[in-house]
């Protein structure tokens, strides 16, 4: 069996993975990482990059390359209520366009200042700008279609046994991260178990939800009012929520399933009419793609490290995805080790330095964990009435 070796090994190429390579790479660290999917993703996914994120993708040189990704550079990245997305807007909070953000930046002071403004952009699009950047890296080599199946600790270094749909083969390494999903086969490898919360059921982002990547040219045409990022529907017949994906035609559609909704069996049909309730009339679009997903979670594992295997981002931590903050304590994750790492194995940082990265990373993924489910809680124990979509009275007095 073939083996090969390297610095650190990655494993999985999501936002964390792919930062976690860049930073190592800036550094001259040799690293590969492994991702069993043949690209990056091409799905939406997370949808709001942070201040503090920006900051960072500032000091790596290409905050400006992801701020032009996405939505348009005048396109507002408004949060809008409505009743139903043709019916009443009942609420907007207006936050700056991609073009505003960077002049208002300049004018900001005091406890308000940041080098970076948030950004309202889908995560396919920063993972394609992320993947860039780290093959630009000598050190840095990207392996798709490669299978991570088998992790060891062997005390002075680590294997994983890597399988392709040609060969297998084992790579050596100092260190070994799990960035590898919610799913985590590191984690699983290691025996951590997750703690907190799961399987949440909630009215809203609380059970399972079913996601609709689609395409409309006419969207825009039905929603009512001014163009807005995210579209929230506040009915008692079914909630969602619509986020603009390119500010032209592609939108990510995500709506909590009703008790007797198989999610294992959502047909086309019933996909396209949950959209018109919530639009609150039929309109004609295309789907990309669709699957079900469940929400609820507040889990964070139990520790993230043994000896010289670590775990970051969706491996460590699983949020419901509720104020963003799932991507961004991702990216956190990458940046803390990121440089930890590369100390060590340059060897000008001391021994216990890999140990500060429990002690900083486990209690803001605790924290960030109960925060997105205190979100959720209050979307989720809302219950909207009837009346407030009527068109009377009554109707207009809920609405005010």
């Amino acid at each position: 069996m073939t083996q090969l070796h390297t610095d650190v090994i990655i494993v999985g190429g999501g936002p964390a993975g792919l930062l976690l390579a860049i930073e190592l790479g800036r550094r001259q660290i040799r690293t590969i990482l492994f991702d069993q999917d043949c690209s990056t993703t091409i799905n939406p996914q997370a949808n709001a990059t942070q201040a503090r994120t920006m900051e960072h993708y500032r000091r790596l040189g290409f905050a400006n390359e992801v701020r032009t990704q996405g939505l348009p550079p005048n396109y507002p990245t408004d949060i809008a209520y409505f009743t139903t997305f043709s019916g009443y807007e009942l609420a907007r909070f207006q936050l700056p366009s991609a073009d505003e953000a960077k002049d208002l930046i300049k004018k900001m002071g005091g406890s308000w200042s940041a080098a970076e403004l948030p950004h309202r952009v889908s995560q396919m699009y920063v993972e394609q700008v992320l993947h860039r950047q780290a093959t630009r890296l000598k050190s840095v080599a990207l392996r798709y279609q490669h299978e991570v199946t088998k992790v060891i600790d062997n005390i002075d270094h680590v294997e994983a046994t890597v399988v392709t749909d040609k060969n297998t083969f084992v790579v050596s390494a100092q260190y070994l991260i799990g960035c590898d999903g919610p799913r985590s086969t590191v984690r699983k490898h290691l025996g951590i178990t997750m703690e907190g919360e799961a399987n949440k059921k909630r009215d809203f982002v609380g059970g399972y939800m079913h996601a609709v990547y689609l395409k409309g040219k006419h969207l825009y045409d039905a929603i009512n009012g001014d163009p807005a990022w995210m579209h929230v529907n506040v009915n008692h017949r079914r909630r969602c929520f619509l986020a603009a994906i390119d500010g032209k035609s592609e939108f990510v559609f995500h709506t909590q399933l009703k008790s007797g909704e198989d999610k294992d069996n959502i047909s086309e049909i019933q996909t396209r009419n949950m959209f018109a309730e919530c639009m609150g009339r039929s309109v004609d679009f295309d789907i990309i793609s669709r699957s079900s997903w469940t929400a609820g979670f507040t889990l964070v594992a139990e520790k993230l490290s043994v000896d010289r295997i670590f775990l970051a981002g969706d491996a460590a931590h699983l949020f419901t995805p509720t104020g963003g903050l799932g991507y961004n304590t991702a990216i956190e994750d990458a940046v803390n080790l990121g440089w930890k790492l590369a100390a060590v194995i340059k060897k000008w940082g001391g021994s216990r330095l890999l140990d500060s990265y429990q002690m900083e990373r486990h209690p803001s993924a605790v924290r960030n964990t109960n925060y997105a489910r205190g979100f959720a809680e209050s979307l989720g124990s809302f219950k909207p009435k009837p009346e407030l979509e009527a068109h009377t009275s009554e109707g207009s007095k809920l609405r005010a």
